[in-house]
């Protein structure tokens, strides 16, 4: 994930002004004919683009230098992101996990199929409304409260450039609860010392009064969005907590 990491660290000037997510379609396209060589298959779901290695184990160009060649084709070139993938092992076994590049490299031999999720830098811009409302756990609730909310990708089931996740209704927070517990709660299981607090907390965010843009997460079409500028904490307010 060299590369990867590389263009996540840039300036936010390079980031905001300078990368920008080419169209999809042309994407698919002209991604798909600089493989040739590789057995695979590429398409469009929602927002996201699904590519799919077949034979991964069997592929006779090294893994390393297949990675550095996706990474050029879609980050570099075109301007989208790997946030998660599936594989499937020799055992055809599934797994879907945050996509994570030196994992695939050092496993290659086990691993016969994976399928990659690349996600636009900025999905599709959404009209703001004068409320937004942010699911978070009561880990995070002093913080917030004192410093505000600031993008982030910790804890988040894929990788991307640091966002904040909201929503326009608050009844679609609340149906979001039951998957953010398991998640946590998955994450308590491996450490058992973790004493991190699943109690859920719903944010109120006076967007009327802020000076920024919305996406639609294409995970959550019509219910989840995100945004990617800092929230100040003198424009968020406790709606509703466990």
């Amino acid at each position: 994930m060299k590369n990867y990491k590389f263009i996540t660290s840039w300036s936010d000037f390079m980031l905001t002004e300078t990368l920008i997510s080419h169209d999809i379609n042309y994407v698919i396209q002209n991604t798909s004919l600089n493989l040739q060589n590789i057995k695979h298959g590429i398409k469009k779901l929602n927002n996201t683009i699904q590519l799919t290695i077949f034979d991964f184990n069997n592929i006779e160009v090294p893994s390393k230098l297949l990675f550095d060649t996706l990474n050029n084709l879609f980050i570099d070139i075109n301007g989208w992101f790997p946030s998660s993938m599936i594989m499937i092992n020799n055992k055809n076994m599934s797994n879907s996990v945050k996509y994570n590049e030196d994992f695939l490299i050092k496993n290659q031999n086990k691993i016969k199929e994976i399928t990659i999720t690349y996600e636009a830098k900025y999905d599709i811009l959404q009209n703001i409304p004068d409320k937004l409302y942010h699911l978070t756990t009561k880990e995070f609730k002093n913080n917030i409260i004192k410093n505000g909310l600031c993008p982030k990708r910790k804890n988040k089931k894929t990788i991307h450039l640091d966002r904040i996740y909201v929503c326009v209704d608050p009844k679609d927070c609340y149906s979001l609860i039951n998957t953010m517990k398991l998640e946590y709660e998955r994450i308590k299981s491996k450490n058992p010392l973790n004493k991190i607090s699943i109690e859920w907390l719903i944010f109120e965010i006076n967007s009327a009064k802020l000076d920024i843009k919305m996406y639609e997460d294409p995970k959550y079409k019509n219910k989840g969005y995100y945004i990617v500028e800092n929230v100040p904490p003198n424009l968020i307010y406790i709606y509703d907590q466990e």
